[in-house]
């Protein structure tokens, strides 16, 4: 079993999640010393790290104690990927919370701007403006079963930066069925 992330004793509004590899640790450590180095309450930010073996990270994890352990065969920001990542915070963090927020090892995130400007349950860069087809090669290659995701077309993303989500579309998201 991989050991929990230390939660600070006050309630976090925002859970502010930086998605990267096992390779990553000097990105990591980059955000550590600077915009995740004076993060303090209402925010907290974790490393959900994409590690086949969680002993290839584990010395940094018991030292810091900032990082979530998620093992996803396919390499991206994809829905599987941050489904996945949504599940194990969810059952593993279970802090109450308005915000989830995912983004890239290599993004910067001002998070005092953050917070003064997300509204709503999704928010980012869109790359697209209509409905996009699924085709049989993009599930392929994004894992996206017709049983995970029936629909022959995807919503407009908005992404790029990263994602972010509301407290309710978390729930939803993680709800079994």
């Amino acid at each position: 079993m991989v050991p929990k992330p230390e939660l600070r004793k006050n309630k976090p509004n925002e859970l502010l999640f930086v998605v990267s590899g096992s390779s990553s640790a000097s990105e990591r450590k980059a955000i550590r010393r600077t915009w995740a180095k004076d993060v303090g309450s209402p925010h907290q930010v974790y490393f959900v790290v994409d590690a086949p073996l969680f002993q290839t990270v584990a010395q940094e994890f018991h030292q810091h104690r900032d990082m979530i352990w998620v093992y996803s065969p396919k390499k991206s920001m994809g829905i599987n990927f941050i489904q996945t990542a949504m599940q194990a915070i969810h059952r593993n963090v279970g802090a109450k919370f308005r915000y989830m927020v995912f983004v890239h090892a290599k993004t910067y995130l001002h998070v005092d701007r953050f917070n003064a400007t997300v509204r709503g349950d999704l928010f980012g860069s869109c790359d697209a403006v209509r409905p996009q087809k699924i085709t049989e090669a993009k599930r392929a290659k994004n894992g996206l079963s017709t049983t995970l995701y029936p629909e022959p077309y995807r919503p407009p993303t908005c992404s790029h930066f990263g994602y972010a989500f509301s407290k309710s579309l978390v729930d939803c998201a993680v709800r079994e069925s």
